[in-house]
């Protein structure tokens, strides 16, 4: 039976390797299933881990005022959270719900770092697909900026 990284393959992280990659990196990779409304990380938490959405719905928010919070982003199958966690762990900047029942992949900062030193190749394609990802955030960051600027007032930037 494959292995369920086999349903996320053509995600940002994973579409540039090969399957024997895939399958090295599949060692480490958990599987996690979450009933509707479960907290899978929360602001300020200690990030340990990077998240791959298999099936379900997450809703990623970010607290502006104390017991105000705002929806950043509603991600879905093959979209991924958490990963800033791989790079440093430090807290999390961010909370991540889970809007229906979902099931996610999870790859633990301490088993990427073994797998780091172990196969050094494959992590590295990794990380390719993590500048690629920062990259994408980056831009659509960007945009969103410039539209706050030149459009302060707009009726599409109220929630």
């Amino acid at each position: 039976m494959a292995h369920p990284i086999e349903k996320v393959r053509h995600n940002q992280l994973l579409k540039d390797m090969s399957a024997e990659e895939l399958k090295i990196l599949s060692a480490i990779v958990s599987e996690k299933s979450l009933p509707e409304n479960a907290t899978i990380f929360v602001e300020n938490m200690h990030g340990e881990a990077l998240y791959i959405i298999l099936d379900g719905v997450v809703k990623v928010s970010k607290m502006i005022e104390e017991g105000e919070e705002k929806t950043l982003s509603i991600l879905n199958d093959g979209d991924i959270l958490g990963e800033m966690a791989l790079l440093g762990g430090g807290p999390r900047l961010i909370t991540a719900r889970a809007m229906k029942s979902t099931r996610l992949l999870t790859i633990k900062r301490s088993d990427f770092q073994t797998l780091l030193e172990k196969e050094p190749r494959v992590c590295i394609k990794f990380f390719n697909g993590l500048v690629n990802l920062f990259s994408q955030r980056l831009n659509q960051a960007d945009s969103k900026i410039k539209e706050l600027l030149l459009y302060p007032s707009s009726p599409r930037q109220r929630h």
